[in-house]
């Protein structure tokens, strides 16, 4: 499963629409209204937020950023879950038939 978080200067909180929730306390809407343009009042769309750019290098190694180094695949906003076969052909590693 992929697990989502909003973060912010002061926030760290598990991301909405999400079930399983590692610690189980609910998320972001839980202990938040949702959010809302200062300016034109809309809604957030979650689902267009910026997904962060995670690495794995010398110097560098976020947690979650091994896959996007190893196979150059970065999940949509909230996406719980990836194809093994879509992950490895973002991998270079061939199709179905190759690891069937």
């Amino acid at each position: 499963m992929i697990y989502w978080t909003v973060q912010g200067q002061a926030t760290s909180e598990s991301a909405p629409f999400q079930t399983g929730t590692p610690d189980n306390l609910g998320d972001f809407l839980t202990h938040y209204s949702w959010p809302v343009h200062a300016t034109t009042g809309e809604r957030c769309n979650f689902l267009r937020l910026p997904v962060a750019e995670l690495r794995w290098t010398l110097g560098q190694g976020d947690k979650g950023g091994f896959v996007r180094e190893a196979t150059g695949w970065k999940p949509s906003p909230l996406q719980p879950v990836v194809n093994v076969y879509a992950l490895s052909q973002a991998a270079g590693m061939g199709g179905i038939a190759e690891l069937a």
